[in-house]
């Protein structure tokens, strides 16, 4: 009864910057519960590649850009801000916080990567798709790769006719650069079958 007298004395500005710093913390802890659960696997979303600091639109970059928005908006709409100049600030502080997020996680992933993974292991591995992969080599995505034990998240390029999906997936083809080359499982023309030897010419 008490938080719900609380919340409705709210102003409506203050009650937007609440709900989305409270959401986007519960997204945090759920990360990091799930990090301390699977040690990293699927559901984790840690791991970085090495050749990238992430992708903004991530719900990692996402969740660490709504974190700084919220409690910023509310920290300075309590400070006696308008609204406005609140959310302003709040995108600005919230840009900020995604960037030195993803820039840590990346240097994290490097030293890791340094010491136990290679990015030639990647090569045949199989997984899914993270963030879209243009289609015909235009621009990279991200794709989850299963090394093991591990999943890592890293950057991709397929020459696939089209685009692959987050879910879809991927097989390691092949490297470019610190990324990978990807193609849809099953998505190799099948070799045509050799003939019988005991065809007759």
């Amino acid at each position: 009864m008490m938080i719900s007298e609380w919340w409705l004395g709210l102003d409506f500005s203050l009650q937007i910057f609440y709900a989305i710093g409270i959401f986007s913390l519960f997204l945090l802890v759920l990360q990091v519960l799930l990090l301390l659960v699977t040690g990293g696997g699927d559901g984790a979303d840690i791991d970085f590649d090495p050749g990238t600091t992430g992708s903004y639109f991530s719900i990692k970059g996402i969740t660490a850009l709504s974190l700084g928005f919220g409690w910023t908006g509310v920290i300075c709409t309590r400070a006696g801000m308008p609204p406005v100049a609140a959310a302003a600030v709040g995108v600005v502080v919230g840009v900020a916080i995604e960037a030195a997020f993803l820039f840590m996680m990346a240097q994290v992933s490097r030293l890791q990567t340094d010491g136990t993974f290679k990015i030639e292991r990647a090569v045949g591995c199989f997984g899914t798709v993270y963030v879209t992969v243009p289609a015909g080599g235009d621009g990279a995505g991200e794709v989850v790769i299963k090394t093991g034990s591990r999943s890592i998240h890293v950057r991709a390029f397929s020459e696939s006719e089209r685009p692959l999906r987050n879910g879809d997936e991927i097989e390691v083809i092949g490297l470019r650069g610190t990324a990978v080359l990807v193609e849809p499982v099953g998505g190799r023309n099948v070799a045509p079958e050799p003939e019988s030897a005991d065809k007759s010419d």
